[in-house]
C-alpha cells in the first residue's frame, strides 16, 4: 500500500489498461507504481515507452549492467519497491545472489569487473546529492564505453533516479519479487526524517597528490568528492613557458558538520 491509494474501481483509459495487461503477463500482477502513474495517463504512457527504449535489445549497454545500475540507484534513493523488482530481473539476467548482495560494496568486491565498477561509480556520482561527476569519471568510462553508450547510460541513470524517487516519496512497498533483494539500509535519523547538517570544504591542491588526498578522504569516511581543474600562479611556475600559470586540482567535499574540523 502506498501513501496515496487507488480504488479498485478507478476508471483508467483503455491504453493504460493495455500496459496493465502486459504487466500481469510479465510479473503476474499489476505494479503499484503503474496504478499511481496511470492516474496521469499521458505521462504514464510516455514513461513506459521511455523505459522500453532504455531496456531494449539494441541498447549499447549489456542487460546485466543496466540492471546493476538501476538497483544501485534505487538503493541510494531508498526505494524498496525498485530494489525488489530490479533484483528479480538481475537474477534472471545471470547475476549471482552473492554479487547482488554485495552491490553496495561493489568498489571493494572482486565479483565486479572494472567495467561494472566504472559504470557504478558514475551512477553514484550522478545520484548522491553531495557528489558531482568530474573528468576522472569520463576518463575511466571511455576505457570501456564509446560516447553513445555513455550518453545512454547517463539517460538510464537519470530515468531511474526519477522513477525511484517517485516511488520512495509515495511510499510504494515491495511486491515480493525477490527474496534476496539487497534493500537499502537507512540510518535512524533518516528514518525519523531528521535533517543531517553538512558543511562544504574547498581546497586547491597540486594535481600529483590528488590520488593520495582522495584516498585519505575516503579513509576518513568522506563519500562525496568533486574535482575540477583550475589554473593559477603557483610554486612550480615554468618561466620558459608561454603560459606561466600552473594547473591545480580544486576539490570540494560535503561532510557531516561534526567531521569538518578533522578533515580541514
Amino acid at each position: 500500500m502506498s501513501i496515496i491509494s487507488t480504488a479498485a474501481e478507478y476508471k483508467f483509459p483503455w491504453y493504460v489498461k493495455l500496459f496493465f495487461w502486459n504487466q500481469k503477463r510479465k510479473y503476474g500482477a499489476v505494479l503499484e507504481p503503474a496504478r499511481l502513474w496511470g492516474r496521469s495517463p499521458k505521462v504514464f504512457a510516455s514513461l513506459a515507452l521511455l523505459y522500453g527504449a532504455f531496456d531494449c535489445a539494441s541498447s549499447p549497454l549489456e542487460p546485466a549492467l543496466r540492471t546493476l545500475i538501476t538497483v544501485r540507484v534505487s538503493q541510494i534513493n531508498g526505494c524498496p519497491f525498485c530494489v525488489d523488482i530490479n533484483s528479480s530481473t538481475a537474477l534472471k539476467r545471470g547475476i549471482g545472489e552473492e554479487k547482488l548482495i554485495q552491490l553496495a560494496a561493489f568498489a571493494d568486491c572482486d565479483l565486479y569487473s572494472d567495467q561494472e565498477k566504472a559504470a557504478l561509480h558514475y551512477a553514484e556520482a550522478m545520484t548522491y546529492s553531495n557528489r558531482q561527476t568530474h573528468e576522472a569519471h569520463f576518463e575511466v568510462l571511455r576505457r570501456y564505453f564509446d560516447d553513445d553508450a555513455i550518453i545512454e547510460m547517463t539517460g538510464l541513470i537519470g530515468f531511474q533516479n526519477m522513477s525511484s524517487k517517485f516511488n520512495a516519496a509515495l511510499g510504494v512497498e515491495p511486491q515480493g519479487f525477490c527474496a534476496v533483494a539487497p534493500q537499502p539500509v537507512m540510518s535512524e535519523p533518516q528514518k525519523r526524517g531528521e535533517n543531517m547538517n553538512y558543511r562544504k570544504i574547498t581546497a586547491i591542491i597540486q594535481r600529483d597528490v590528488l590520488e593520495k588526498v582522495e584516498k585519505r578522504l575516503q579513509d576518513l569516511g568522506v563519500s562525496g568528492i568533486s574535482v575540477t581543474k583550475v589554473k593559477g600562479y603557483g610554486e612550480y611556475v615554468d618561466f620558459y613557458s608561454s603560459d606561466w600559470m600552473v594547473s591545480h586540482a580544486r576539490i570540494e567535499i560535503f561532510t557531516k558538520e561534526k567531521n569538518a574540523e578533522t578533515i580541514a
